[in-house]
């Protein structure tokens, strides 16, 4: 098995446990597969602990901006969030803190099809909410062609910004060791 068809299956249970937890009331159950997402990736791409790290970080933060505005324009309420809160529910980024390992893994050979990166997002984001959505996670708040395109965006901008961000990353922080 390869470490980036293995990052594609963790992923896929970090997303199912965690959009299942949030839905029944436990928030936390993303927590755990997707730390286990993190640091199997991390002990794949060990010799670029630096480098992968600061770019799980990054993306997490994008996540908690990209979520922040996505509750902000009324699209979306996530199960497990404060009412009036704009704050994302803990598991919700923990998929974000999981999505991270994705670039330099299952996802790389998207790096550099900034076009194709913008179309998967703006497809791919909607239908992942959607799923949310119909396993009880989540409600879209707007009629849902509103919503979903509003995720699809947002998506769309936040696919190529994950890949800008992980690239940048990657040229400015050197690769510890040979």
């Amino acid at each position: 098995m390869t470490s980036a068809f293995l990052n594609l299956v963790l992923f896929q249970a970090s997303w199912f446990a965690a959009v299942v937890g949030g839905a029944v009331g436990w928030p936390v159950t993303g927590i755990l597969p997707a730390a286990v997402t993190v640091a199997v990736h991390l002990w794949f791409h060990r010799r670029k602990l630096q480098v992968e790290s600061m770019v799980i970080a990054a993306v997490t933060l994008l996540g908690l901006v990209v979520e922040t505005a996505f509750i902000a324009s009324g699209a979306i309420a996530y199960a497990g969030s404060t009412p009036g809160s704009l704050v994302p529910p803990v598991w919700i980024l923990a998929l974000w803190f999981a999505f991270g390992t994705l670039p330099s893994a299952s996802l790389k050979w998207l790096e550099g099809r900034w076009a194709i990166q913008a179309g998967l997002g703006a497809i791919a984001g909607p239908a992942s909410y959607y799923g949310g959505e119909k396993l009880g996670a989540a409600a879209l708040q707007l009629p849902l062609p509103v919503a979903l395109l509003i995720i699809g965006v947002g998506w769309a901008f936040a696919m190529p910004a994950i890949f800008m961000i992980s690239s940048a990353i990657s040229r400015h922080l050197k690769p510890a060791g040979p």
